[in-house]
């Protein structure tokens, strides 16, 4: 065969286009109806239902308001006085970037009377924003599979695949919650980063200004996660200076345009950091779980095995050695891969600060991890185009196209694998969205808002998930008992209640609902649905802190022992 038709044979044909852009639609079709099917299903949970809520207080004080009267919004595990301050009322147990966008998706939702309706237009803002955070990430790194023709198509591909097998990722992109944010902000950060200074890209106007922005809204949202990132920013900038020989004034030059953003953040976040407090609610949370070298120890190792079962780190790590195996074959590296091999190890770099940055959480969830997905896919892909790139170099011609078959067979077999070891959640997403899952708060809340003419009249009393109840029915909710005194709390539990929602499988001050029972005659209601810790929870790992996973199928009651079941007041 001639040199030039070998070169034909090595670049991809025009006339595989049209069948790559078939692929992309399907896997993107995919991907959106893993992301955005059944968005209204199931109603909110605690969590959400607490984001939902203080963004409900912005629109009506324009902040966080623990208190407007008659209903107190407060999530933190820590007595009211604590996280509130006094002279505002405001909450101060996180930063408020989530609230406000919250505000903008309950806005939205407002009008709207049915509470399933309700809760797909409050979610989409938050599933929308968190898929263009996905792409921003496919983005930013889009330029360096650009050795051979249609590459970067072939990653878009493998990209939607990889992201569907992220159902972790799926589905805390789906919460009324900071992770679809961090999401965003993140992928819009490294997108302007690796535009500015490793792909030489025209600059945007007033980038540093942009990426200053980003960075401190990134705090307001999540702040280790700017944390991390400010770290990997300096980081990078280092590595920059080494690579130009050593701290000289064209060195300089290079460090200064990242180090300006970073330095702008710091001398922002530090007052904002000051009035929520951050150091005194970190300190109250290290003492309470003992926070020490143990326990970091700890959160790596459970860091490290939420990504390996439930993310592609094993995929990653066993590319990355099979490199390694090659560079130590003696043959130089193709010219081909040497931006791939860059980008790759820039990325990887960022996942180990983040992983460093986030175990030093006294509580371990996997939600403060789950941006590191699209990430770990970049590098699998990018290492992926540097193995093939390099058995092209090492194999001659004749061999080539039996050695890439097996390669590439080899390769399917592993992400068939990967595939297999996350098949539970993989068919448990696919009958989720075949079949929508409800759990105990759509059942009750459905139930009084057909049962009463005007639920905004109703006082109930629960010991869980209490916003829920506030968002969707407007209700005056109690029994939780955030007031200070012990006085006050037996003056909250002397006033009568309509309904009595007892969460048994949450215990945690079930037996102070007991007083409100003691009112007067209650009728029990039972239902179909088993009491449940959560209405849904969107973890797949269960770890030191959590039990109980999410649920994909709904969850009938095997027994009356362990039914849901609430009290309504004989005569109102």
């Amino acid at each position: 065969m001639s040199n030039s038709n070998a070169a034909a044979a090595d670049s991809s044909g025009g006339f595989v286009r049209p069948w790559l852009f078939a692929l992309l639609a399907l896997g993107l079709l995919v991907c959106a109806v893993l992301q955005f099917k059944h968005l209204a299903y199931p109603l909110i949970w605690q969590d959400e239902g607490e984001t939902a809520m203080l963004g409900r207080r912005v629109l009506e004080y324009g902040y966080p308001k623990v208190h407007d009267g008659r209903n107190v919004v407060y999530g933190m595990g820590v007595p009211l006085s604590v996280a509130v301050k006094e002279e505002s009322d405001a909450y101060i147990g996180s930063l408020w970037g989530q609230y406000y966008f919250a505000a903008v998706a309950v806005w939205l939702a407002q009008e709207t009377a049915d509470p399933h309706s309700k809760t797909a237009l409050l979610r989409l803002p938050f599933a929308l924003v968190g898929s263009l955070g996905v792409v921003a990430c496919f983005l930013a790194v889009a330029p360096a599979f650009s050795a051979r023709r249609n590459a970067r198509l072939f990653a878009a591909v493998g990209f939607t695949l990889l992201h569907a097998l992220s159902i972790s990722l799926i589905l805390h992109l789906r919460e009324v919650r900071y992770y679809a944010l961090v999401m965003a902000l993140l992928g819009a950060i490294v997108f302007l980063h690796l535009r500015r200074f490793e792909f030489d890209r025209p600059r945007l106007p007033a980038q540093p200004v942009l990426q200053a922005l980003l960075l401190l809204l990134l705090f307001n949202v999540f702040y280790p996660a700017c944390v991390a990132i400010v770290l990997w920013l300096v980081l990078e900038g280092l590595l920059r200076v080494r690579r130009a020989n050593g701290v000289t004034r064209e060195s300089m030059r290079l460090l200064v345009p990242i180090l300006m953003p970073v330095l702008g953040v710091a001398a922002l976040a530090l007052p904002i950091a000051v009035y929520f407090e951050i150091s005194s609610l970190s300190g109250i949370f290290s003492a309470r779980y003992a926070f020490g070298p143990e326990l970091y120890l700890g959160n790596l190792r459970a860091v490290l095995h939420y990504l390996l079962r439930y993310e592609l780190l094993g995929l990653v790590l066993l590319v990355k050695l099979t490199l390694f195996a090659l560079s130590r074959s003696g043959s130089a590296w193709p010219s081909a891969i040497a931006e791939p091999r860059r980008i790759s190890a820039l990325l990887g770099r960022l996942c180990l600060v983040y992983i460093l940055v986030g175990a030093g959480n006294p509580i371990f969830f996997e939600r403060y991890f789950v941006p590191l997905s699209p990430l770990l896919s970049l590098i699998l892909l990018l290492d992926c185009a540097c193995l093939i790139e390099s058995l092209r170099a090492r194999v001659p011609f004749p061999r080539r196209r039996r050695v890439m078959l097996m390669a590439a067979t080899l390769m399917l077999v592993a992400v068939a694998g990967t595939g297999w070891l996350k098949r539970a959640e993989l068919v448990g997403r696919w009958i989720e969205v075949s079949r929508p899952y409800r759990g105990p708060l759509d059942y009750v809340v459905v139930y009084l808002k057909e049962r009463y003419e005007d639920p905004s009249q109703l006082r109930i009393a629960t010991n869980y998930e209490a916003e829920a109840y506030m968002f969707y029915l407007d209700s005056e909710v109690v029994g939780r008992f955030h007031a200070e005194s012990r006085q006050a709390s037996q003056s909250e539990a002397a006033m009568p209640v309509d309904v009595v929602i007892p969460r048994k499988a949450q215990p945690k001050k079930l037996a102070r609902l007991r007083p409100y029972l003691a009112q007067g005659k209650f009728v029990r209601r039972d239902f179909s649905i088993a009491d449940l810790p959560y209405n849904n929870i969107p973890e797949l790992f269960s770890g030191r802190v959590l039990s109980t996973t999410h649920f994909f199928r709904e969850q009938s009651a095997p027994d009356a022992e362990r039914a849901l079941f609430i009290y309504e007041r004989a005569e109102r």
